[in-house]
């Protein structure tokens, strides 16, 4: 699970690979961030944009979100992102999760670690 600090933008990032778990140029990347309301009904904030293709390595994606100032720290974003294998056909998922924060209740200096496969 990911942290994002309200107010900040975060990047949602994923790589994709083929059926051999080999990184692969894709087509039609694309993210949906939501969440749950309290009800338990899902929340759209954003619906299938495009994602950028990561110059320096193929088969990686990024789209930068900027975490609104009315959220409220606890609650969870998900991003859904899936592509289309041009070999294949196949339809490529990933999903994460983040959690909410505020900045003031980041200890050490804000300073997050993400380990993602390939980086």
């Amino acid at each position: 699970m990911a942290v994002g600090i309200i107010g900040d933008p975060f990047t949602f990032q994923t790589l994709f690979v083929d059926s051999a778990g080999i990184p692969v140029t894709v087509a039609n990347a694309a993210i949906t961030i939501f969440r749950f309301n309290p009800a338990g009904s899902r929340v759209v904030l954003v619906a299938a944009a495009a994602m950028t293709s990561v110059v320096t390595e193929v088969g990686r994606y990024t789209y930068l979100y900027e975490i609104p100032d009315t959220m409220t720290a606890g609650w969870m974003l998900y991003g859904t992102m899936t592509a289309t294998d041009p070999g294949s056909g196949d339809i490529l998922r990933d999903e994460t999760a983040v959690e909410l924060l505020l900045e003031t209740t980041v200890t050490g200096g804000g300073l997050v670690a993400n380990f993602v496969q390939g980086g």
